[in-house]
């Protein structure tokens, strides 16, 4: 037997090891997850520190609808938690994204507005002693980094501050599937050769391993720990050979999509795009060369996600196996989207447009709902504020986004705001910024171009209304609003609409008997005796076009027509405690504002 025969026999045997390896840990996650509390989780003491671990998955570039991908995914996590179906990045460019992740801040707080220096990538971030992993590190969390970390992190940028265990990737060979090299902890290691593609050595495979030895020697530990993994895929390589497909998918998973169609929305090489801006308008319809190239790329993206989809099924069943799975948070997301040919834009990201700026965003973890999707507009500024929730850790930096914790339960808790998203170029010039909404996109450029899309209408934003007389109401309330919001800073890009109540009813009293007849009763406590008339007044609520009114979590009623005011009956209130009064208005520019108030129980 000759050695090209030997070499290539021995690397089709462990192809098969990591096929076989890899169907096993599926069936076994699997049924672990059909039983009711495994053996491993019952024979394990409680934590010393009752606070959850938290693990963060992160891919890059990734779609919401490369999802399909990711089956094991959906089921581990989306299957037994919640699921937003609209997430949006402020900024949707990886370094910036990132940025706003570590410090739940806008990138024009953060000030980390490109990828590269000076005005974007890991020096651009600072004080980084003022970010999550410190935060966590503080708050008593042990801290482990796997993988991606910022643009421009290199040999010489050390170990950042508030990691434990570090095993960050080094930019360039961060966007290499082989050959990359890792710092670990001060040392350098580099997995394989760039040209030479060893099985064994897949970067997502090997970020799965290291994940998977991080949870099995910190989860019987007293501590919770904090686990962020950040994988390359679906994200592009870099210093291919001609011909090579990109991003490269572990050898088990090459020609899985083969064969699956490139998905043609209505916006996919948009027919007429006059409406968009110049630098959009003077783009060509794609050829049939540009259609292949498109297709070719979204099908090695989609296998790269293979093995994404069984890191989350190892992370997920290691998780179980150390006893940890009902005490675990898990949040699976990406730092922004990519275009596949939608508006005529080959490739890329950074537009404001859907394919681009929403993401996926899977959350799991003790006291949350299973299998439930929420419509609620979120957006990656409130990464940062929901895991320092859950830790109950606290940040030295204003943040900019809200914790998701409660609107994960009940998403009628949301405050109502709108979502900023903005761009800037390499040279650090504002390039727009946009409001988003739960109905509207607004966009104004810095040359002064503009753009407004009805989602309700519109859900590909095929037709922009900034010129449209019949929107021009809804456009001067987007663009006050975005005003408002232009440049936000210390907690007031998460206020929502200035609205509040007014309650007005008569009060009585009501005796309460001691619970010991031998003492002498309790002093009588306040009662409501009439109808409460409920009217929404402050700053915001002449902008309004409907209001939904609820006592007691029941619907009460509803008003089309400023000033909001409704009569709760007696008989709707409570005769045991108190009865909570919520009001849900409706403003012009679609934000919904929900104001809550409490009147005594009825007498």
């Amino acid at each position: 037997m000759n050695e090209h025969s030997s070499s290539a026999r021995r690397r089709a045997g462990i192809v098969l090891m990591a096929l076989v390896a890899t169907l096993a840990l599926a069936l076994i996650v699997g049924r672990e997850e059909v039983g009711a509390g495994g053996a491993a989780a019952a024979s394990l003491q409680k934590k010393a520190d009752p606070r959850p671990n938290i693990i963060t998955i992160m891919t890059d570039d990734q779609t919401v609808q490369a999802m399909k991908a990711l089956p094991q995914t959906q089921a581990l996590i989306g299957g037994h938690g919640v699921s937003f179906d609209r997430s949006y990045v402020t900024t949707s460019l990886c370094c910036p994204s990132r940025s706003t992740y570590l410090t739940g801040q806008y990138a024009h707080n953060h000030k980390v507005v490109t990828n590269v220096a000076p005005f974007g990538g890991y020096t651009r971030l600072k004080p980084r002693n003022k970010t999550l992993p410190v935060w966590l590190q503080r708050a008593g969390y042990y801290t482990a980094h796997i993988g991606k970390y910022l643009n421009g992190y290199v040999r010489k940028s050390g170990v950042p501050p508030g990691w434990d265990d570090w095993h960050g990737a080094i930019d360039s060979s961060t966007y290499q599937m082989w050959g990359y090299e890792l710092n670990e902890n001060g040392g350098f290691h580099t997995y394989g050769e760039q040209a030479v593609e060893d099985p064994a050595l897949y970067q997502t495979d090997v970020y799965s391993q290291k994940a998977a030895k991080v949870i099995t020697r910190e989860a019987p530990k007293n501590r919770p720990f904090f686990l962020n993994i950040a994988t390359l895929a679906p994200h592009g390589e870099r210093l291919l050979q001609p011909g090579q497909v990109d991003p490269r998918p572990a050898p088990r998973d090459a020609g899985a999509f083969a064969g699956d169609p490139l998905p043609m929305s209505p916006s996919f090489n948009e027919a007429d795009n006059s409406d968009k801006p110049s630098g959009i308008q003077s783009k060509p319809l794609l050829n049939a060369e540009d259609i292949d190239k498109i297709t070719t790329r979204y099908h090695s993206e989609l296998e790269s996600l293979r093995s994404v989809d069984d890191l989350v099924a190892n992370v997920v069943g290691t998780v179980k196996r150390e006893g940890e799975l009902n005490n675990t948070v898990f949040i699976f997301t990406s730092d922004n989207g990519f275009f596949h040919g939608e508006h005529r834009l080959e490739q890329g990201k950074v537009f404001v447009y859907e394919e681009s700026s929403r993401v996926p965003l899977l959350i799991r973890g003790p006291g949350i709902p299973q299998g439930v999707t929420r419509s609620l507009q979120v957006a990656n500024i409130d990464l940062a504020p929901t895991i320092l929730d859950f830790a109950n850790a606290t940040p030295d930096r204003k943040v900019d986004g809200v914790s998701l914790r409660t609107l994960l339960r009940d998403p009628s808790r949301a405050r109502g705001r709108g979502i900023v998203m903005e761009a800037w170029n390499k040279t650090g010039k504002l390039q727009f910024r946009a409001l988003h909404t739960s109905r509207y996109v607004y966009v104004l450029h810095s040359d002064g171009e503009e753009e407004l899309y009805d989602l309700s209408n519109d859900p590909y934003e095929l037709q922009s209304r900034h010129g449209s007389p019949g929107y021009a109401t809804v456009k001067s309330d987007l663009r006050r609003l975005l005003a408002r919001l232009d440049g936000c800073r210390d907690g007031a890009c998460a206020k929502g609409p200035q609205v509040s109540l007014k309650l007005g009813f008569e009060k009585g009293r009501v005796g309460v008997a001691a619970a010991n007849p031998a003492k002498k009763k309790a002093p009588p406590k306040p009662c409501v005796s009439s109808a409460v008339e409920v009217k929404v007044v402050g700053k915001d609520s002449p902008e309004g076009v409907g209001a939904r009114f609820f006592a007691g979590g029941h619907p009460a009623g509803s008003d089309g027509q400023a000033p909001f005011t409704k009569k709760i009956g007696l008989n709707e209130l409570s005769g045991r405690g108190s009865t909570s009064i919520k009001v849900v208005l409706t403003l012009r520019d679609a934000l919904e504002a929900t104001v809550v108030a409490r009147v005594p129980r009825r007498c």
